[in-house]
């Protein structure tokens, strides 16, 4: 089966945490992580399967939230191969990401909270 470019990109994103949540640190360790995770990804397909002409601007920005999110959770786990122990709590993290996620990019390209970002849907997500 040959898939477009579109679609070897979705497969690569969720395979990459398919894979993440499948290995024993995350299974075992983190368990509500892990289960966090996969929700998070299934919504995300869900609304990525729902996109229209309607929707696009308010679909891409959850999407865009959703994303923060699982970058932010990944961000604050533990190195598998390292074996750094994280002073958060699962619990800790995922409130992290519910409560920071709409900042996420924004720190992340250098701006300040009180600073304006560039008018762009990089920067709108919910």
């Amino acid at each position: 089966m040959k898939h477009s470019g579109k679609d070897l990109f979705s497969i690569n994103y969720f395979s990459y945490f398919q894979q993440e949540c499948q290995k024993d640190y995350l299974a075992l360790g983190f368990p509500l992580i892990k289960a966090e995770v996969e929700e998070l990804c299934l919504v995300m397909q869900e609304k990525i399967a729902g996109i229209n002409g309607d929707n696009f601007f308010e679909t891409h920005a959850d999407i865009l939230g959703i994303d923060a999110r699982l970058q932010i959770i990944f961000s604050l786990l533990p190195k598998e191969e390292n074996g750094i122990l994280s002073y958060l709590s699962e619990a800790e993290i995922l409130e992290l990401s519910r409560k920071d996620y709409p900042y996420y990019m924004r720190e992340l390209c250098g701006f300040r909270s009180i600073e304006s970002t560039p008018h762009s849907l990089h920067f709108y997500c919910q």
